[in-house]
Parts: C-alpha cells; sequence; structure tokens
C-alpha cells in the first residue's frame, strides 16, 4: 500500500513542485512525481488503486496519472483559478471544485462531461460522492451552505440545514459509508469550538453536532463503523458512530498565532502563552 504526499513540496524556489509517493509501512519515497507547475492542493486514489488524481494551484487544474509508474495519463488546464479538492465515485468518474466558482464533472475516461457555477458560493471547496453516486454535497469556502447536487447535471437538488451557522464555514463534507448521514465541518465556531455536524435522511433531516476541536477541521474520512476519521489543524481523531474520541493524538507544536509574545526591556525574559 501507498501514501500520496504533496502541497508546498519540490523544488519551490526554481517554480516546481513535487508528489511523493511513500510505501506505507516502510515510510521509503517509491517514487517522485516532479515538474509540476504549482502547489498540489489535493490528493486523491481511485478506490481501485490504479489512478492517482492531483489538484494544483493557479489554473493549472486537474492531473491524473496512473500508479503502475506514475505516468500522466489525462490532465484537464482551462481552469480559471486554482482547485482544491477531487474526489472519485466508485464507477471512477471524478468531481472537483475550483476558487473560479465551478464544479466539474468528469467521466471515467477522464473527459469533461459537466461544468457548473457552483449554486451556493463563489468558492466551492470540499466535494464528495455518496456512496451510490448519485449525488455529490459540496462545502464552501466563503459560505456556510451545503449543498446537494445531482451527479449528472449538477444542479442543486437541495441544501442541508444551516439556518443557524452564522459564523465561518463547513468546507469539509463527506457522506457515511451507508449513505445515511452527510458530515460537514471546517470554521464553524460556537463556543470557541469547531463543531462537526451530522444530518440524517442523506442530508435532509435534523442534525447533531459533535464538539471536537479548537482548530480548523480540514479532513473527514467515513468509517466502516460508522464513525469518523478527523483531520483538523491541531489534532488526529478517530470518533465512534455517536461521535464520542475513541483515539486522538494533538499536536507536539504550540501554536503563537493568536497569542502575544512579549520580551522584557533589558531583554532577558520573554512572556508567552498558549493553550
Amino acid at each position: 500500500a501507498s501514501v500520496a504526499a504533496g502541497g508546498y513540496t519540490g523544488h519551490i524556489k526554481k517554480g516546481v513542485y513535487e508528489i511523493y509517493i511513500y510505501g506505507r509501512e516502510s515510510g521509503e519515497i517509491r517514487h517522485v512525481i516532479g515538474d509540476l507547475p504549482n502547489v498540489i492542493h489535493h490528493l486523491k486514489f481511485s478506490p481501485d488503486g490504479r489512478y492517482l488524481a492531483a489538484t494544483l494551484w493557479g489554473s493549472n487544474g486537474l492531473r491524473v496519472y496512473e500508479t503502475t509508474n506514475y505516468k500522466q495519463i489525462a490532465a484537464d488546464t482551462h481552469y480559471g483559478r486554482g482547485s482544491f479538492w477531487v474526489e472519485f465515485d466508485s464507477s471512477g468518474r471524478l468531481v472537483t471544485t475550483s476558487s473560479d466558482g465551478h464544479i466539474r464533472l468528469y467521466g471515467s475516461d477522464f473527459r469533461l462531461i459537466q461544468k457548473r457555477p457552483a449554486p451556493g458560493g463563489k468558492f466551492p471547496f470540499g466535494a464528495a460522492f455518496s456512496p451510490d453516486g448519485r449525488q455529490i454535497a459540496v462545502g464552501y469556502e466563503d459560505s456556510t451552505r451545503v449543498d446537494v447536487l445531482s451527479d449528472e447535471t449538477l444542479e442543486l437538488r437541495f441544501s442541508a440545514d444551516t439556518a443557524d451557522v452564522n459564523n465561518g464555514n463547513l468546507f469539509t463534507v463527506v457522506w457515511s459509508q451507508d449513505g445515511r448521514f452527510l458530515f460537514a465541518a471546517g470554521r464553524y465556531t460556537r463556543e470557541g469550538f469547531n463543531f462537526i455536524r451530522r444530518w440524517s435522511e442523506t442530508g435532509r433531516g435534523g442534525f447533531t453536532e459533535f464538539k471536537l476541536t479548537r482548530s480548523t477541521v480540514f479532513g473527514l474520512k467515513s468509517l466502516s463503523t460508522g464513525g469518523l476519521a478527523v483531520g483538523a489543524t491541531d489534532l488526529l481523531a478517530v470518533l465512534s458512530a455517536d461521535g464520542k474520541p475513541l483515539w486522538q493524538q494533538r499536536s507536539i507544536s504550540a501554536d503563537f498565532r493568536e497569542h502575544a509574545i512579549r520580551l522584557s526591556p533589558n531583554g532577558d525574559t520573554v512572556q508567552f502563552g498558549y493553550d
């Protein structure tokens, strides 16, 4: 099994970015995908492991690689701005989001099928196919909406209930593996915590919220147990189906972004604080 990693990686000063393919257990680099023109925002393996898709910053769009030797087999560079998300469905189709305001749907041959403006905001961020592939959930960086779209036309089917969300966003979305629930999280804050919201009835029903972290939630992964794996700025965690932490690892680094650092007049004492 392999892990793909990218981001601000590569020979950045030369304007060359790279994706690294690691052995999951050994940690050794097995392959390097080089010569990418900008930051790699998101990576996703296809469910069968045959392909790796990457979306990039700038107007560089989408790249698709086959995983035998990681040669590029498809690309779409006709993006107006950066692309933050790419997701496969079980049949091999792809959906991407972009800060050019559009959502794009590709067939299993990686040819563009549909391109539509996002209905709920100018900056669609996270996207996820429902387990049956018939719906696509979308979260936004600039909006508190969570929309569910048609998998064929990308037209809006309904929006999950976020009427009481008055700050931040719910830009990361995922479905439970049985399709009963829709989850979303991001920068939505209440009582000093960033909440994960879960809607019943495939997103049409009422909601439950899980309080876990004080930082931005960037990643959600549904588990066969009905629970979630959660990636936030300050922790990794696994939740049970009822939202209880089963395992968590918080950051071992101090976060000084919102804390003052003071120096004494003679320079021999430093004062600081952190959570």
